[in-house]
Parts: structure tokens; sequence; C-alpha cells
């Protein structure tokens, strides 16, 4: 498994806005972090959620691209996800193992 994690892959210089929605295009899975906060706040996380959200329409009903997880009691803001099974990480160990099993499939 190799995340891939903007702060540690985006180098200096080189366009966030072009390289996030094809690193999104091409991975395997998109780990989606629920919290009050980022349901609330504004900007591209919104804008990177939506692009995930279009991809999803391009694979097979049953297969798992995105993967949301839960850090808080929020529920998931945007309609579509609420029919996918979150993971809940505020039981850390459980939320991880159920993550690593989609993962490792």
């Amino acid at each position: 498994i190799t995340p891939w994690l903007d702060r540690e892959e985006l180098l200096p210089g080189q366009n966030w806005r072009i390289a996030i929605p094809r690193v999104i295009r091409e991975c395997r899975f998109v780990l989606l972090l629920i919290s009050s906060h980022s349901v609330s706040k504004k900007g591209y996380i919104q804008k990177e959620q939506r692009m995930a959200l279009d991809l999803l329409d391009e694979f097979p009903s049953d297969d798992i691209f995105i993967i949301p997880a839960r850090l808080d009691n929020t529920e998931p803001s945007h309609e579509r996800l609420k029919n996918i099974h979150w993971a809940d990480l505020s039981d850390y160990d459980l939320g991880l193992k159920q993550i690593l099993r989609v993962l490792e499939s």
C-alpha cells in the first residue's frame, strides 16, 4: 500500500491544481476523512470530494473506490456518500482493520 499525501508528494514548484486531480484519477482507492471540520470547510477539499464522486460513476456498482472514514460523529454531507458504508475511526483499531481489509483485497 503506497498512500499519496499532498504534503509529502507535491514538489516545490509543482502545480497542485493539476497534480491532485491527476492522482485522484489514477488511484485505486480514495480515503475520504469525514469530520465536522471537513464537511463544513469550504474550498478545494469539497472539490476533491466531488472529483472522486464523479469518478465513482465509472466503476461497477459493487466495486469499492471511495472509502469514507469518520473521525467523529459527523454524517457525510454529500447525499451519495450516505449510501456508502464508512469505517468508524472513533474505534481506531476496528476502523483501521476495516480499511486495511479493503486496501489489501
